[in-house]
């Protein structure tokens, strides 16, 4: 029975994945080919800075104060 109830969670987890990754590439990869070259790299970052994170993910200027 709990094999059951992962195998199902897995398979709807990867759905999802699947279908986040069918929309970027459907939607925002043809709208930005659509842009010129300077209007596409700067709607990519943009998209990249207003990125939604979890509040667990160090931002990119967080710093590892752990030593080995």
């Amino acid at each position: 029975m709990t094999w059951t109830i992962f195998a199902v969670a897995s398979v709807v987890l990867l759905g999802l994945s699947a279908g986040v990754f069918f929309g970027f590439s459907s939607f925002i990869m043809s709208g930005l080919a659509r842009a010129s070259d300077d209007a596409a790299g700067a709607g990519m970052n943009g998209i990249n800075e207003s990125a939604v994170r979890p509040r667990s993910w160090p931002s990119s200027s967080a710093r590892c104060s752990c030593r080995a």
